[in-house]
């Protein structure tokens, strides 16, 4: 698989999920961590760079994937005075990778979580073992073909195996919405529950922008996006880019507010062919 294509891929596994999903450079793949938790209750997003600076954590961007492993930045935290939410950039200011998460969306959605009983605090002076970690991933086995399998323990890189100095960025404040196309046409996507006779909406946070050029050029990217939201399909169920055919459902392109909209509902079965006389 070329880097560009796993790139991509991430991009848009990243930005669909509910869970947090990062690209983990100890196991090399793209990997789902838990969202930390103190006394069972969810960090905040707001706080989330405070627990990782406490802990000696960052989540890196993909700049050091993108540029063949050869750099290792901290993503940025920036906060959105127009919403309110905390965002995850790229390193730089002008950003060099497609590195994006809304933080505070995922806080609200994620199922994953963990107190993180063994990670230490800076102020102990200790650091995690974080090939033992990497060893019991391994060991678990997970099949070839999952992306970004969950790295239970993982919460995050470890300032200890990089450069002084290196910890979880911060920037300053975002005067307007940021974008969220990976280039082109943005195209948003909704779970529609099909069991009922009229589809309804399942959920309103459970969406994600597309370029319409993707779906055209890489339509198994689809296929993976709409298997998160629990189809299971294949490139053979896929037709052709306006009207994919997944089994029962199908995905169909429709206008909503400003934005084109993709919108999962039940495919019209087809009517039993006569009996012969």
């Amino acid at each position: 698989m070329d880097i560009l294509h796993f790139d991509d891929e991430l991009v848009i596994l990243q930005r669909s999920a509910t869970e947090l999903v990062i690209y983990c450079r100890l196991a090399g793949i793209a990997v789902t961590i838990s969202w930390p938790t103190h006394n069972g209750v969810k960090i905040k997003a707001s706080g989330l760079r405070a627990w990782l600076l406490a802990r000696g954590l960052f989540i890196e961007c993909f700049c050091g994937f993108t540029s063949h492993r050869t750099e290792r930045k901290p993503c940025r935290f920036v906060v959105s005075k127009v919403t309110g939410d905390v965002f995850g950039f790229c390193h730089y200011a002008q950003a060099r990778c497609l590195f994006k998460i809304n933080l505070t969306e995922v806080h609200d959605t994620c199922l994953l979580t963990s107190e993180y009983p063994d990670l230490p605090t800076l102020a102990r002076r200790e650091a995690p073992d974080m090939d033992i970690l990497l060893v019991v991933f391994t060991l678990h086995g997970y099949p070839h073909q999952d992306l970004a399998p969950h790295f239970e323990g993982y919460a995050r890189e470890h300032n200890s195996r990089y450069p002084a100095g290196t910890h979880q960025l911060s920037g300053p404040l975002l005067t307007r919405r940021p974008s969220n196309a990976h280039g082109g046409k943005a195209l948003r996507i909704g779970a529609i529950s099909g069991r009922s006779r009229h589809p309804t909406l399942a959920t309103s946070r459970l969406t994600s922008f597309l370029p319409a050029v993707l779906c055209k050029q890489r339509p198994h990217i689809v296929a993976v996006l709409v298997a998160t939201l629990g189809f299971r399909v294949t490139d053979s169920d896929l037709l052709n880019p306006r009207s994919l055919s997944l089994g029962r459902y199908q995905l169909e392109e429709a206008e909503s507010l400003s934005n084109m909209s993709l919108r999962i509902a039940p495919m019209p079965m087809p009517r039993p062919a006569p009996l012969a006389s």
